[in-house]
């Protein structure tokens, strides 16, 4: 007797299931290098002495919500200081390369960046004259 042709049947749930598992690895792994990224540019901006973790829990927990509510003040400085960052980009990687050009819109980014810092400073020191006058 001749066994019948048994050709190998696709099991489509473990083909599945196996793309699922990758694309989640893939997942994982470009988060956990985003992160990595991330703690290594706040390590790089980082001010010796200033680090927010020094701050106890309440306080920290206490300015974040004031910097919080004001989200939509600060809104327009923030767009103005993406703004200012694209433009300085743009200039710094511009063929031919223009000096001036850079120096302008790195000029505006450094104004962006302290009109946005002046605005959180107001919100942050708001907040502690407040806690200070409250018991």
């Amino acid at each position: 007797m001749t066994a019948p042709d048994q050709t190998p049947r696709r099991n489509w749930t473990r083909l599945i299931l196996i793309a699922v598992l990758a694309l989640s690895l893939l997942g994982n792994a470009l988060t956990l290098g985003a992160l990595i990224r991330l703690r290594q540019v706040q390590t790089a901006f980082a001010v010796p002495g200033m680090d927010p973790q020094r701050l106890p829990p309440a306080l920290r927990r206490d300015l974040m919500q004031a910097l919080k509510s004001h989200a939509a003040d600060l809104q327009p400085g923030l767009r103005a200081l993406q703004t200012a960052r694209a433009a300085f980009v743009s200039a710094a990687t511009a063929q031919p390369y223009d000096p001036a050009a850079a120096t302008m819109a790195l000029t505006d980014l450094r104004a962006s960046a302290s009109t946005l810092m002046e605005q959180a400073q107001a919100i942050v020191l708001d907040d502690l004259a407040t806690r200070g006058k409250t018991p």
